[in-house]
């Protein structure tokens, strides 16, 4: 009797381990997005039946979540699309009107105004692309392309202005390595990045680029000569719209959370603290392993 009650016990004690393996299986497949049924013999108990009904519960939050932010991304692209038709006509007639003879305080507040629509133009594409990003509707190219090829893109459209300020600019350590991704919105958040150091460097001050690589990650490290970082900002820098101390009148706070949405996107890290010397530092890594 004794021993038919072990067999017993032991025999409950496997299909239990066995229920508990399905269920806990089942889970992982949930927690992975994978909203498959049950198996066959596993649905008959009122925990099976409430474990289904939550799944499908979350899997149409979670389909109407991914349909609000796709709508979303649908809705910024026909409004950018609106805006920049006419911003481009103001512009363009901008400029027409800066060829006649004005008067130099004219000229200058025609100047300021091409300035505000460039401006305007950029925040509307840079909102398109977070809320494509916030999407998942984003497509990024997976491509191997060369780091310093990359660099020197994305520092092109400031090199005019670090040479009227004179600021001394140097990458080190870049060459032959090589990074998979995107090419182009890689160039697009290391942009933001440089930008942002561009215009808190002082004149003739200094911009660098140091690269190194290992077999787990990348690392780019960008340092300026600047004044550095209030304490009270280095939490709230990645956020969108955030605009600290000494952050310029024309910024909208949006680079630097567009340059961490890419860079996360591309299976990368940043950070940003200020350096021993005292100016800002920007730490970005790329890990191998995606």
């Amino acid at each position: 009797m004794i021993f038919s009650f072990r067999l017993y016990w032991q025999k409950k004690v496997r299909e239990d381990e066995k229920r508990t393996a399905v269920l806990s299986g089942y889970l992982d497949r949930i927690m992975e997005g994978q909203y498959d049924t049950l198996m066959q013999h596993d649905t008959g108990s009122e925990l099976e039946d409430s474990i289904y009904k939550a799944v499908v519960l979350l899997r149409e939050e979670r389909e109407q979540a991914q349909g609000a932010k796709k709508n979303l991304a649908d809705n910024m692209a026909d409004l950018s699309h609106q805006l920049k038709t006419p911003a481009a006509s103001i512009g363009l007639t901008l400029s027409l009107l800066k060829k006649k003879a004005w008067d130099e305080e004219t000229k200058q507040d025609i100047g300021r105004m091409e300035g505000q629509v460039g401006h305007l133009q950029h925040l509307v594409g840079s909102m398109l692309t977070l809320s494509r990003l916030d999407a998942g509707v984003l497509e990024l190219e997976e491509k191997e392309f060369d780091l310093e090829e990359m660099l020197v893109d994305a520092v092109q459209p400031f090199v005019r202005q670090m040479e009227e300020k004179g600021i001394c600019f140097g990458i080190q350590g870049a060459d032959g390595i090589s990074l998979s991704g995107d090419f182009g919105w890689c160039s697009e958040a290391f942009g933001n990045i440089i930008k942002n150091c561009v215009e808190h460097t002082p004149e003739q001050g200094n911009i660098s680029i140091a690269c190194r690589d290992n077999p787990i990650y990348t690392e780019i490290v960008i340092q300026d000569s600047g004044r550095g970082f209030d304490e009270a900002d280095l939490p709230h820098l990645f956020e969108r719209f955030y605009r600290g101390a000494g952050f310029s009148k024309d910024s909208a706070g949006i680079g630097l959370a567009l340059a961490k949405s890419i860079i996360e996107k591309e299976n990368g890290t940043v950070t940003a603290k200020n350096t021993e010397t005292g100016g800002a530092g920007f730490y970005i890594k790329f890990y191998h392993c995606h």
